[in-house]
């Protein structure tokens, strides 16, 4: 892993050692952030304090690679997860790419047709996800200007940052990560999110980037139009 800096999210009630162990043995250059608050166990003002500054511990952490992949530490993966990456991200656009599909219609289609490739600027869940260190500057300045850092999520703030600055992420499909149901939720949440499970329907650890053309892929993407504008709600681009 010449070219992409590994970061694990982890909270320090979880033992992310072996994690550690696993990932250096696949020849990744990583580190491990952790978030050493117990503010997640309230659902006041500071809910996501803790988990926000560790998320922008990982953002304004400097290497030399140009790509930082952030990864939470509860995900199920192939051996070949990190080497299958960085092939993906030979051919992507320079901005940010997640490689986790999270349970919702969209990520159906795209399977549906065929693609590979989702552009968006909303539809994802930042379990398994690659920053490119020319966007990093702009969307860590974003999270500061945010005051209510400790009632959003670190998802949702990227939400509205892409949203305001019509930047469009690039989900890959299927998941190349699965979501384990099996470690408790920090936050608390349990299996299911509303009516969907937490975990990726669209896991598959035997899928193989190097059969696909990943030109074609990123030249012609599934589009999805919709935005996150704050106070407006959901709205169409």
């Amino acid at each position: 892993m010449n070219n992409v800096k590994v970061c694990i999210l982890n909270h320090y009630t979880r033992d992310c050692s072996k994690l550690l162990e696993r990932v250096k043995s696949l020849g990744c250059d990583v580190e491990v952030f952790t978030d050493t608050t117990n503010y997640y166990q309230k659902r006041n003002e500071n809910r996501y304090l803790g988990l926000n500054h560790n998320v922008l511990s990982c953002l304004e952490h400097e290497c030399e690679q140009e790509w930082k992949l952030i990864i939470h530490d509860d995900l199920i993966f192939d051996d070949k997860l990190f080497e299958n990456i960085e092939y993906v991200l030979q051919f992507a656009p320079k901005t940010f790419v997640s490689f986790f599909n999270p349970r919702n219609q969209t990520y159906r289609n795209v399977n549906a047709k065929g693609k590979h490739v989702l552009k968006a600027f909303i539809k994802f869940w930042p379990q398994c996800m690659a920053f490119n260190s020319k966007e990093i500057p702009e969307l860590v300045d974003f999270f500061y200007e945010h005051s209510d850092m400790g009632k959003i999520s670190e998802d949702t703030i990227m939400v509205r940052y892409l949203s305001e600055y019509k930047i469009r992420m690039y989900g890959i499909v299927p998941s190349l990560v699965q979501h384990d149901l099996e470690d408790k939720s920090v936050c608390g949440n349990g299996p299911m999110i509303g009516k969907n499970r937490r975990d990726s329907e669209l896991y598959n650890p035997d899928f193989d980037p190097k059969e696909i053309d990943w030109i074609k892929e990123f030249e012609d993407p599934v589009i999805d139009n919709k935005l996150y504008l704050d106070n407006k709600g959901i709205k169409n681009l």
